[in-house]
């Protein structure tokens, strides 16, 4: 996890999803650093690139991803991180449309810290981002 700039990973195929949550990101901490990528597949490679270089290694702070999207779901990105001993510490919140218990069960199940239904308040990710960054040691920014 950074130690200076806290980090969070922004996973979904709807870029005004994307737009919004930057804006609440942003109007929470302008310091916070958001990265966008659209889909899970994108977000392993950012994730994996320079594994073998700590230099280039980037570990957010807080991934937020979307549940059904191209090439890899929130779904199988959660399975994926929890299955490597470098990124299964990194908590994760699943923000989708589906409303469906079974999935929904599924997602916490694999370790997601919890499921939000879009659309999400304001003030819900503003919540999510402030719980992060004091159990990481962060602070509020």
């Amino acid at each position: 996890m950074s130690e200076l700039t806290p980090q969070i990973l922004l996973v979904d195929d709807d870029p005004d999803d994307h737009f919004f949550m930057q804006t609440v990101v942003k109007e929470f901490s302008p310091e916070i650093k958001v990265h966008s990528v659209y889909n899970g597949a994108q977000a392993m490679d950012l994730l994996l690139k320079g594994e073998d270089s700590p230099e280039e290694n980037y570990t957010p702070d807080l991934i937020l991803t979307d549940l059904n999207m191209p090439l890899l779901s929130g779904l199988e990105l959660l399975k994926e991180l929890k299955k490597n001993s470098k990124l299964c510490n990194i908590p994760v919140f699943i923000i989708s449309t589906s409303k469906n218990d079974k999935i929904e069960s599924e997602c916490l199940i694999h370790g997601a810290l919890k499921y939000y239904l879009k659309p999400i308040s304001t003030e819900d990710l503003k919540g999510i981002i402030s719980e992060v960054l004091l159990a990481s040691g962060l602070g509020t920014v």
